[in-house]
């Protein structure tokens, strides 16, 4: 049976949205109650609304626009000398709560991230969403931290006049990631564009280790995956723009008409095919990498080296040992014979030749041999062999090729007899051979004497 190696990763790089959380339902969800109260309190069209927002989100490039009831045209009648956040606060306290309570990370990213993290691994986010939302987002869910370093498009142009500090009522410490570094990319940079992850890659790449992205979205994040040449993961379960609910992002998005139109005339066959998938949940990574930090090749090749070394030195005992048992055989055939010659019987014995104990006897010093040899030092050996696999599992994954001890496994094999079971084979004949020759001479019986010698008379003559 071929073994299946892991492929070795010591870089993690994830997509955010509907990658480690659902993204879509809880914007969609949060959206509607913003739309239904603000519908309900003025009688406006909807239609007409979803209109007036598109152009919105398109002018500030994205669909979370914290001030869109300020910019809405057709609000402005109904404010009565109001702010659109007063004016409209029970609609602003749907879409917020909402939001804060549905923003969870899916069932298995947290235990799958801190066993990553646990192994040495960096953990790197790359998202096209907007700098204050993910850094919500990141540390709602618990994520500020666990991700060493986060890359997001900075957060929208404000209107002339106001600035953060005006719009800001918490506390400065209340704001910004605390021990995720968070780095911006330049704007209009958006995936497939390969630069950013090529940057992420030269900046945290780790050397022999491969890195794997992980992402939502076939179109842009396996595209960009695989156009730098990394570990293409595909987060099938997050896929969202087939639900019906999709719609309303379509409606309102910030994306351009010939970006929508290309997402929904995209056929299944003209998709990248990803390298892998992941179908139901996130933790279903830790079955496809061995994740772990950087490995160092010259300092596993020793390793792998001083492991051939101990084989060897277990290998050189176990033919010792057999080379003792086989003079100990050689001399208990040799006191067998001599036995059967000589001894003749014992009076406790009856009818049975002595020299039938004599194989009985070498039985019992064979077994202790066998036991010695292939219950003691052989285990020793196939301990050391195991390890030098696993070393050379690591180095062939690395791109070494290196692989001793499959290459004397296969080439030594008789059938289904590999080391261990041709050991035992060749203890138990020798074993059987003591036996058959016990029992033989026992039903043998015991030498009989050669017939003593008539006596000598000598006849004197008389003189």
């Amino acid at each position: 049976m071929t073994e299946i190696t892991k492929p070795q990763v010591g870089l993690l790089v994830l997509d955010l949205d509907n990658t480690l959380w659902d993204w879509v339902d809880v914007w969609v969800n949060s959206f509607s109650a913003l739309l239904d109260g603000i519908v309900a309190e003025t009688g406006l069209p909807m239609d007409a609304l979803k209109a007036e927002i598109a152009s919105i989100h398109q002018a500030h490039g994205t669909t979370e626009y914290s001030l869109l009831l300020d910019e809405i045209p057709s609000l402005r009648p109904f404010l009565n000398g109001q702010k659109p956040s007063q004016r409209f606060e029970a609609a602003l306290h749907a879409q917020n709560s909402i939001r804060k309570h549905q923003t969870q990370l899916y069932p298995t990213v947290l235990p799958t991230l801190l066993s990553v993290k646990a192994r040495g691994v960096k953990i790197v986010a790359y998202t096209e969403s907007l700098s204050f939302w993910t850094e919500w987002r990141i540390k709602l869910t618990g994520l500020d931290g666990l991700i060493d370093v986060l890359y997001s498009s900075p957060d929208h142009d404000l209107p002339s006049g106001m600035s953060l500090k005006s719009i800001r009522t918490l506390p400065k410490d209340s704001y910004g990631l605390k021990r995720t570094e968070h780095r911006h990319v330049e704007k209009g940079v958006s995936k497939p564009n390969p630069r950013i992850l090529q940057e992420i890659v030269a900046e945290h790449g780790v050397g022999v280790r491969g890195i794997a992205y992980v992402g939502d979205n076939l179109s842009k994040d396996v595209v960009m995956a695989q156009s730098v040449g990394v570990f293409d993961v595909h987060a099938a379960y997050g896929e969202a723009h087939k639900r019906p609910e999709y719609n309303l992002l379509r409606e309102v998005t910030h994306w351009t008409p010939e970006a929508v139109a290309r997402e929904r005339t995209t056929v299944a066959g003209a998709l990248p095919v990803p390298t892998f998938v992941l179908k139901e949940k996130f933790a279903e990574i830790l079955d496809i990498f061995e994740f772990g930090p950087d490995l160092d090749v010259n300092v596993h090749t020793k390793l792998w080296e001083q492991a051939v070394t101990v084989q060897q030195h277990f290998n050189d005992i176990g033919w010792r040992i057999r080379a003792l048992a086989l003079t100990a055989i050689t001399f208990t055939l040799g006191a067998t014979g001599f036995a059967y010659v000589n001894a003749g019987s014992s009076s406790a014995l009856g009818p049975i030749s002595v020299a039938a104990l004599v194989p009985v006897l070498g039985l019992i010093l064979w077994i202790a041999f066998w036991f010695m040899d292939a219950l003691w030092f052989h285990r020793l050996l196939q301990g050391a062999v195991d390890e030098g696999t696993r070393l050379e599992r690591l180095l062939r994954s690395v791109g070494v090729r290196v692989n001793l001890g499959g290459s004397i496994g296969k080439a030594s094999a008789i059938g289904w007899a590999h080391s261990t079971e041709k050991l035992h084979i060749f203890y138990a004949w020798i074993a059987l051979a003591l036996v058959a020759s016990s029992v033989l001479l026992v039903l043998a019986g015991p030498r009989e004497s050669d017939p003593a010698p008539a006596p000598t008379v000598t006849v004197i003559n008389s003189p």
